[in-house]
């Protein structure tokens, strides 16, 4: 009886575990296993080439892909990721409208704005100074943050670094980007500046990974490294970005707006930011952003 007992459990155990040894080589999906078969030849081979385009690769960061980037880029002839460009300011003014004070708009707001479109008509607003002798230097790589209340011209400082000197009366000073003046900037290197406002301006019905697809195309250089093709650029910039600022989970999900459903506002405006540090291709980048307490 004993023996019987036995073979009886055994069967039974055996039968038991068979289904689990199914269900386990179900859930291994074709990534799975493309992902399991990097980890093990990362562990048994250190000194293999490694993509700087492969975020799923356990030895994946950021630092050590730029590091590649930069030195394949070189060694292929596809030049620098990007120019480096000192930003130097002197006794910038910039003088603009007195607009008064904003008031909060309800009702009567139909009328009292009536009367003062007919008031501003008659006579000409004050002028007001926004900045006021304003000195500065970045050299390359350096990152500089503006605080101030509202009104305290800190978005007017950035826009006028970014070039972006339409809308204000009058300013004077000067603004040179490694010697060059703020008038060449502006006609023959106008897309190596940028300004991103605190409004985010999106395509809402594309999803996060379209929107920056799109923007990679459209700043896909014309030598690559390693000999990618312009596909697989674009794909890897793209994954790359989406692994730094933590938007893969969002890839297929619309972008959206104050009316259309989308990710939430700081996704959205991680997306912004994405399109214009790693996409666009500029060289002095800013952003202005509203913080309420």
């Amino acid at each position: 009886m004993s023996p019987n007992t036995s073979d009886d459990t055994d069967d039974e155990t055996i039968t038991s575990s068979a289904p689990q040894n199914d269900q386990n080589e179900e859930s291994l999906s074709p990534a799975a296993v493309a992902r399991l078969v990097r980890r093990v030849s990362a562990a048994h081979d250190p000194d293999r080439k490694i993509d700087p385009f492969d975020v799923d690769d356990p030895n994946w960061t950021l630092e050590r892909t730029l590091a590649i980037a930069i030195d394949r880029g070189a060694r292929d002839g596809a030049g620098p990721l990007s120019p480096h460009v000192t930003l130097a300011w002197k006794d910038v003014s910039v003088y603009g409208d007195d607009v008064g004070r904003a008031t909060q708009q309800d009702a009567l707001s139909l009328f009292t704005n009536l009367i003062t479109m007919i008031r501003n008509s008659l006579k000409k607003p004050q002028e007001r100074r926004i900045l006021h002798d304003i000195d500065g230097i970045l050299a390359p790589g350096e990152m500089m943050l503006v605080l101030g209340p509202p009104s305290s011209g800190c978005t007017t400082l950035l826009r006028m670094l970014s070039g972006q000197i339409e809308g204000y009366r009058k300013w004077s000073g000067s603004i040179s980007y490694s010697g060059i003046n703020l008038e060449t900037m502006r006609k023959r290197f106008a897309g190596m500046l940028t300004f991103n406002d605190a409004i985010d301006h999106h395509f809402p019905y594309l999803t996060v990974s379209q929107t920056l697809e799109f923007a990679a195309s459209t700043k896909t250089p014309r030598m690559r490294m390693d000999g990618v093709s312009r596909k697989q650029y674009i794909e890897g910039i793209k994954n790359i970005l989406m692994a730094i600022f933590g938007l893969r989970h969002t890839a297929q999900t619309r972008v959206g707006n104050d009316f259309v459903r989308g990710v939430s506002g700081g996704e959205r405006r991680r997306v912004s930011i994405a399109e214009m540090v790693g996409l666009v291709g500029t060289d002095t980048i800013m952003l202005t952003m509203l913080t309420v307490n």
